[in-house]
């Protein structure tokens, strides 16, 4: 498995790195409390999906704990 990974990340079909660089601009830019909680780069073999549906429950977890001031979610 490992060495698959390994030749899939050596390969022509790779992710490019510059995902990963416009990904962390896109947050940087984002205003506190626009930010997800995880993002996502390169091949998201659904977890996108997984996290736009857990996103509300994080945020909520986050304010009954009092941190989403601190933490911030999407909704904080």
């Amino acid at each position: 498995m490992v060495a698959g990974f390994a030749q899939m990340l050596a390969s022509d079909g790779a992710p490019d790195p510059q995902l990963f660089v416009d990904a962390y601009l896109s947050l940087a830019d984002a205003a506190p409390g626009k930010r997800p909680t995880r993002t996502v780069v390169g091949i998201t073999w659904g977890v996108d999906e997984v996290n736009a549906c857990t996103q509300p429950r994080q945020d909520a977890l986050l304010k009954e704990m009092q941190l989403d001031t601190v933490l911030g979610g999407v909704d904080a």
